[in-house]
């Protein structure tokens, strides 16, 4: 009994001893647009607004944070440069970088604490290529289509010759995909009757992965009212 007692607290010492000699490292954001994230070199997507990177090795590392971004009315949006700089990871400490809203960002640091439930934590992969590991964007960590992709989806939709038709074919595709808010406004605007716009403006909020600019989706709309009915949607969600 003696010996079972000794290995077990052999076995928490070692544990508090790990903890306290390695080092934590969360990156979160308070935005709804996506984060891209190289940590010394290696990629990764941003997961459900964090992610967290146990047992580091303390020292330093690069990191750098790329936020998606509009470009300007008109011209779509584009992963952009928020923070690149050299990070210190201290032994025994949990460092968390926060984006805020409009690309600011925050750090704050404290010990490392005790988490008897975490048995089973694995560190995140590096991504293939920001996140196309799995090959299937819709469960890729909300990775808009690139251009090559939205331009063969744009055409396929507009290829059908009724409105219904081109509804149909977009909730098919939007099942599979994600886009951001200016891709939307121009698949809407595929549409010719501006109910159907709006019907499909509606259905394409839950694939958006930048809701915060969803607003100007309302700008493919004729009419003032069917503007107003998805701004009030928007407010709704």
């Amino acid at each position: 009994m003696k010996h079972s007692l000794s290995l077990l607290a052999f076995v928490f010492l070692t544990i508090s001893l790990l903890a306290q000699n390695n080092s934590n490292l969360t990156i979160s954001t308070t935005g709804t647009s996506n984060l891209r994230i190289k940590l010394s070199g290696k990629k990764y997507t941003l997961q459900d607004r964090n992610v967290t990177f146990q047992s580091l090795t303390p020292g330093t590392y690069t990191l750098s944070i790329y936020q998606l971004q509009s470009r300007g009315v008109g011209q779509g949006s584009d992963y952009m440069t928020i923070y690149d700089k050299t990070i210190t990871l201290v032994a025994g400490r949990h460092l968390e970088v926060c984006v805020l809203r409009f690309g600011k960002v925050a750090t704050d640091e404290r010990p490392i604490e005790k988490d008897d439930w975490n048995e089973n934590y694995r560190n995140p992969d590096p991504d293939r290529e920001w996140g196309r590991g799995n090959g299937n964007n819709r469960y890729d960590n909300n990775r808009p289509v690139n251009e090559t992709d939205f331009a063969r989806i744009k055409s396929a939709i507009a290829a059908e010759y009724y409105d219904d038709d081109k509804l149909t074919m977009a909730k098919v595709v939007l099942k599979e995909n994600w886009f951001t808010a200016d891709q939307i406004k121009q698949l809407t605007n595929v549409f010719f009757y501006d109910d159907k716009k709006l019907a499909f403006a509606k259905y394409a909020y839950d694939f958006c992965t930048d809701k915060g600019n969803y607003y100007t989706v309302a700008q493919a709309l004729y009419y003032d009212n069917n503007k107003k009915e998805l701004l009030n949607y928007i407010a709704g969600r």
